[in-house]
Parts: structure tokens; C-alpha cells; sequence
């Protein structure tokens, strides 16, 4: 690879970025997994954590309950438990080599494009640096993250090198690229849109029509459109896939919970947020809840910041080329996930939502401060102090930002400090303090995340299971009932109420919640052999039998299964058991 005129100015720039990276993320190697998505995604995932199979790997390219369609991500976690198992610390470690992986193409490609090695090495310090980009690298579930921006990365270089020689076989290698960087998550679709951004500035192969002059480039711009054609039609098509498969999931969020004017006001608010957190990065969390409402105010500000901020832009835009192209990345690339089209538990805004958008505004402050400074007599003097410095501060907020990672238990404590309203965090904390065995606690915060959000299901069937652990089986039905008022089709509430139920002496009531859950869940093992028992305990032994029958159908090794089956084939008479001791619930604590 080419890498300049100036080799070693530019692996030294490498080589400083590497170690940067590794100084201010050395501590993730000991941090733990999270109970926010790393439950899903890894330690409990068996389709993930038994490895690189052919089974799981077709699992991976299908629809799951889990998260939208990226099938890349979930190979790169079975690959990750294929070398390291379940240990935190080589999951951890591979992520934070594609986040320097990222910053050094990143560097590449703007210093051979530019030129300006040293502005384009202050854009990729400051990515490898800004703290808010640590939820995507100290969080092992966003592997999809980090991993798509490394094939996007890729992708602009290859464009790079298409641009300089086109040919048929280096538009194939962007198109393959492009693919793989879909496949690792949906949002790489913005691709085609940040490459029409790159003809205009820096490689210099168009001008915007209505700015065109002598100085055009050669392409037009329809021309750059068309050929981009067959990158838009496959973003469009895994676009698609995923959009249908999370429909199909029904946890895409109706604009009846969550109205149009809503999402652009949280829209508007959010992208003047991204900028304050980028210029001032306090109070990072990972996650901010939703609003219910934003105040006028809020709006009219955001508003009026980002109308100013895109006519100086527009100004701008034949003399300071770089100041639209950055601008514009930071707005398109945000588009995906400004939360105009929203699924599952929704944030307000993502720190791991900006990683790629900001490089937009660093982009601006590389070639802007300099621009401003061009005139002052101590202008390489006062650039150097400056950019130390910032990199310095970044550097101290970034290894304390990592350190909030370290554990559940440090992560969740700390977003509750620095958000309100937080009912996901409450619930997430109370699932820790319950693994802890503080369950007093545990169920304070269960109570303080419903007292914010009344209709928050997932805090009920936490609340009630650790209710129903405790005895207190009154209490735990009655939340349990919440839960399927909420939610009808929650399987694992309706399996535990008919345990509640049972233990209440409710036998019939709790075959209606054993049957109701059969209809949505029929190849559940554990529903068809609670439901035996409780068929068992009204002396329906015919019924009984056929449900321990198709228990070891699903199941073969089912524990307690086949000797029910047997002592019932034998005697055809009930079992001496007054409660369902050994009847099989559903996971408990649910995170997010």
C-alpha cells in the first residue's frame, strides 16, 4: 500500500495512534461483560457461545428474536467464543483492535486524499480519543458497531483507489465491501450517500450543479449518482430485510405510542445535543430515556443552531470544501438513527450512534481552526499547545469513561446519576443487586422504575419473579397479570403465573395460562410439562400423558419427564405431589 510521499511521517502518525488508543483503553481487558445486551448477544446466547457450527452459522444469515438482521456481527461473537470461550477479556480486546483499526484507515484515507497529514492525523486522534466513543469499543454487544465502521473504513479506502484508476474489478471490491459492511449493520446503508460526499471534497471529482464553473470537476453530479446505483439497491434491499424482520418481530414502535411531532422534536434536540457532547463531553451514559415531551424552547434553540450552522455551510461551500462535506456527514449519517423509525426500548439519543457521524464535525475542527489561526504569527505554536492539550483532557475522560464499564453494577449506578427517569437503568440495576443477593434493594428498584414508567413490562416480570422467589405469590400474580395486559404474547409471564397459580391451588387457571401460551409457543418444552403437571393434578392423566409425550418429542433428555411419563403409563394415577416443586420456569431478571 501506497502510503505517501512521506513514509515514515505517516507510520509514525500510525504508530502514535495505536499506542494512544491502547493507553486510553488499556483497562477494558479487565472489565466483565454487562447485563445490558451481553446476555443476549454472548454469555447466553448458545446459538453464539458454542462457537463458529454450521448450524450456528446458518442461525446467524436467519430471523432471530433478538436483533435486527446483521448476520457479520453475530459471526464475529461465535468467532470470538470460538478462540476465547465466555472470558470478557478477548471479546474486549478484539473490539478495541477494530476501533485502532479504524482510526488508522480513517487517517489513511484523509491524508491521501488531502495531503495534510497532520490535520488528518488530529481527525483520527481525536476519534481514537473522544469518550464518547467508549460505549461502542468497552461494549462487547456493539461489536456490530466498531466491525461495520471497519468495513465501511475499507469500503472508502477501496472507493479511493477506484477513483484514482477506475476499472470494473475495483468497483466489484467496493461493492463486496459495501455488502459485508451491511451485513454487519444496516446503517452502513448511508455508504453511498458519505462516497457522493467524498467526489465533492477532497477528491475533487464534482461540483454541486448549482456551484459549477471552470473549476468542475468531471463528473456531474447525476453522473456520480448513476454510478453509485448499484450501492444504493443493496443498502436499499438489507434496508429491507432487516425493516421486515423487525416488523415481523412487532417490536417496531407504532407513531401512535410515540407521535411524528415527537420524534422530529427529539430528532431536532438530539442533534444539537450530539454537538454539546462532542465539544463538552460530561455526563455520558448508556442510555437516555425517551422524553415524553420536549419543551418548545428546546426546539426553537436546536432549530435555530442547525438552520445557522447549514447556511454557513452552504456559504461556505465553494471556498472551504471541507465545512459542507462535514457538516453534511454529521447529518446523513445521523439520519438512520434519529429515531424517526423506532424499535424496541428506543433511546432519546446513543453515544454509539455518533461513532461514525462525528468524524464529520472533526473533520471541521481539523481544517477550520487552522484556517482561523492562518494569519497568526505564532499560528504552528498555538496548534500544537491547543491540540496536546485537547488530546490530553480526551485522554483522561476516556479512561474514566471506561472505567464506568468495568461491571454492571458500576455502569447501571452511574447512568442513574447522570440521567433522570431512567426506568430501563432502575430495572437493569435491580437485575444486578438481585445476582448480588441484595433483594430488598433489588426490588426497591424494580418498584422506583414502575413508579417511572407504569407500563414498563419488563420491570413487572422482573418484580414479580423475585416477588414469587420471596413467597409473596399474591403480589407476584397480580404483576404478572400486568405484564400480560402489556404484553399478551409473553410466554415466560404466562408460564410462571400458571406456577404462581398452582401454588395457590388455582389448577384450573393455571392450564388456561399453560394452554394460552401453547398456542403462541408450541415447541416449548418447559410449557408442555408444566402443563402435564397441572393436568396431572386434576387427574386428566390421558391429557397429562400426551404432554410429557411431547415434552420428550422437544426435549429428549427433559429432567423429571420421562419418569412422570412412565409412573403415569404404569398407574395412571396422580404423582404424591401437592405443589409443582419441579415444575420448569422461564429465565427470570430480563435486562432491556
Amino acid at each position: 500500500m501506497n502510503l505517501g510521499d512521506n513514509k515514515v511521517k505517516v507510520l509514525l502518525v500510525c504508530a502514535c495512534l495505536a499506542v494512544l488508543c491502547l493507553v486510553g483503553y488499556e483497562q477494558v481487558r479487565r472489565n466483565e461483560f454487562v447485563g445490558w445486551d451481553d446476555d443476549d448477544y454472548i454469555t447466553e446466547n448458545t446459538r453464539v457461545n458454542t462457537g463458529l457450527t454450521v448450524r450456528n452459522v446458518v442461525w446467524a444469515f436467519g430471523k432471530n428474536n433478538i436483533s435486527y438482521w446483521h448476520p457479520l456481527a453475530w459471526l464475529s461473537h461465535m468467532l470470538d467464543c470460538e478462540l476465547f470461550g465466555t472470558r470478557p477479556a478477548g471479546h474486549h480486546l478484539v473490539s478495541l483492535f477494530l476501533h485502532i483499526v479504524n482510526a488508522l484507515l480513517l487517517f489513511i484515507v484523509l491524508n491521501r486524499t488531502t495531503g495534510a497529514t497532520w490535520k488528518s492525523a488530529f481527525v483520527a486522534a481525536l476519534f481514537v480519543l473522544h469518550p464518547i466513543n467508549v460505549d461502542s469499543v468497552a461494549w462487547a454487544a456493539e461489536r456490530k458497531n466498531v466491525l461495520s465502521t471497519f468495513f465501511l473504513m475499507l469500503t472508502i479506502l477501496a472507493y479511493v483507489y477506484y477513483c484514482e484508476k477506475p476499472n470494473f474489478h475495483r468497483y466489484v471490491a467496493v461493492f463486496l465491501l459495501t455488502a459485508a459492511g451491511l451485513l454487519a449493520k444496516p446503517t452502513v446503508a448511508v455508504l453511498p450517500f458519505i462516497l457522493l460526499l467524498l467526489d465533492y471534497w477532497p477528491l475533487q471529482r464534482l461540483q454541486l450543479s448549482s456551484l459549477s464553473g471552470p473549476e468542475a470537476g468531471r463528473l456531474s453530479l447525476y453522473r456520480a449518482v448513476i454510478e453509485k446505483v448499484p450501492l444504493f439497491m443493496i443498502s436499499a434491499a438489507v434496508v429491507f430485510t432487516s425493516s421486515f424482520i423487525l416488523r415481523s418481530r412487532q417490536v417496531t414502535i407504532p407513531v401512535r405510542f410515540v407521535p411524528v411531532t415527537l420524534r422530529l422534536a427529539n430528532a431536532l434536540v438530539s442533534y444539537a445535543s450530539y454537538i454539546a457532547n462532542m465539544l463538552w463531553p460530561r455526563n455520558l451514559a448508556v442510555h437516555y430515556p425517551y422524553p415524553k415531551y420536549v419543551p418548545f424552547w428546546h426546539v426553537a434553540a436546536a432549530a435555530l443552531l442547525l438552520v445557522c450552522i447549514t447556511i454557513l455551510a452552504v456559504c461556505l461551500a465553494r471556498k472551504k470544501k471541507f465545512f459542507i462535506v462535514g457538516w453534511l456527514w454529521f447529518v446523513g449519517t445521523l439520519v438512520p438513527v434519529s429515531g424517526l423509525i423506532q424499535a424496541g426500548l428506543w433511546p432519546a439519543m446513543a453515544d454509539r450512534f455518533a461513532y461514525v457521524p462525528l468524524i464529520g464535525l472533526f473533520i471541521i475542527l481539523a481544517w477550520a481552526v487552522p484556517d482561523l489561526l492562518q494569519k497568526h504569527k505564532y499560528k504552528t505554536q498555538a496548534l500544537i499547545v491547543a491540540s496536546t492539550a485537547v488530546l490530553l483532557i480526551l485522554l483522561v475522560l476516556t479512561r474514566r469513561q471506561v472505567y464506568f464499564w468495568k461491571d454492571s453494577y458500576t455502569l447501571f449506578s452511574h447512568t442513574l446519576k447522570v440521567t433522570e427517569n431512567n426506568a430501563p437503568m432502575h430495572n437493569n440495576l435491580a437485575n444486578t443487586l438481585k445476582d448480588r443477593n441484595d433483594i430488598d434493594a433489588a426490588i426497591h428498584h424494580y418498584r422506583q422504575a414502575l413508579s417511572i414508567d407504569p407500563l414498563y413490562p419488563k420491570a413487572h416480570y422482573n418484580l414479580a419473579f423475585i416477588l414469587q422467589l420471596r413467597g409473596r405469590t399474591d403480589e407476584a400474580i397480580s404483576h404478572y397479570r400486568q405484564v400480560l395486559k402489556i404484553r399478551p404474547n409473553n410466554t415466560d409471564a404466562r408460564n410462571n403465573l400458571g406456577m404462581a397459580l398452582m401454588s395457590k391451588g388455582k389448577i384450573d387457571e393455571a392450564v388456561e395460562q399453560y394452554t394460552l401460551a401453547l398456542k403462541i409457543a408450541p415447541g416449548d418444552s418447559d410449557l408442555h410439562y408444566n402443563l402435564g403437571i397441572a393436568l396431572q393434578r386434576l387427574k386428566r392423566f390421558d391429557e397429562a400423558v400426551i404432554q410429557f409425550q411431547q415434552t420428550l418429542k422437544i426435549r429428549p433428555d427433559f429432567p423429571g419427564a420421562e419418569n412422570r411419563l412412565n409412573r403415569l403409563l404404569e398407574q395412571r394415577a396422580p404423582l404424591d405431589s401437592k405443589t409443582p416443586a419441579d415444575a420448569n420456569k422461564h429465565p427470570g431478571p430480563s435486562s432491556n
